[in-house]
């Protein structure tokens, strides 16, 4: 089974449990063992065990659940996040990614046309690639900018409006590098772990 590829005993692994009427899964289980004949996965925790069925289990713990989990927890608050956690505990994993496709077209608005896992990922390498070009050629300017503010003069009124366009220039073009290199350092890494968070999910479903 395909949980079984990639947990071992003695690994966490995430059961679902019945608390007040409400499913909720858990992530701190211990896996004993996956039962040779049905794939049923046996977990413990503090002495006590539970038997998770094999379906459950490849839901659960598919190939690139940790870092699927470890997205849906990383902001307790959202809508779409909380949504998607709701869907996983209801075992529909397309649901759970319809809901983190949502969550990624707010991230930024040039993702807001993405449609499929697909589609995403597609546009993140696009704006990957968009951004590091952006990036190569501010550079250049900025060096340019920088060259053209302390070759110019001072002195007469005119000079000085010269210089002082000049260095408005080089400070525009280091404000707009610094807002790509935001862009570069933080939300394309975060759409990138949640393309892959994505792609995960896909392989996950179609092997059901």
């Amino acid at each position: 089974m395909p949980g079984s590829a990639v947990k071992k005993p003695g690994d966490p692994v995430r059961v679902r449990r019945t608390a007040d009427m409400n499913a909720l899964i858990e992530d701190d289980w211990k896996l004993i063992r996956f039962e040779p004949d049905s794939g049923n996965l046996i977990a413990e925790k503090n002495g006590k065990r539970v038997v998770c069925s094999r379906g459950e289990c490849e839901t659960l713990n598919f190939p690139g659940s940790d870092e699927v989990w470890g997205l849906l927890n990383s902001e307790p608050d959202d809508k779409n996040l909380c949504e998607a956690r709701c869907a996983w505990t209801e075992l529909n994993l397309c649901k759970t990614a319809s809901c983190l496709l949502e969550y990624g077209r707010a991230l930024d608005p040039a993702l807001a046309s993405c449609q499929t896992c697909a589609d995403f990922a597609s546009k993140v390498r696009s704006i990957t690639e968009a951004c590091e070009s952006a990036l190569v050629v501010l550079r250049m300017d900025i060096k340019r900018a920088e060259a053209e503010y302390k070759r110019c003069p001072a002195g007469s009124s005119f000079n000085n409006d010269l210089k002082d366009d000049c260095l408005s220039r080089w400070r525009y073009l280091q404000e707009k590098y610094a807002a790509k290199a935001h862009c570069r350092d933080n939300l394309i890494p975060a759409c990138g772990r949640l393309a892959k968070c994505l792609d995960n999910l896909e392989a996950a479903r179609k092997s059901q």
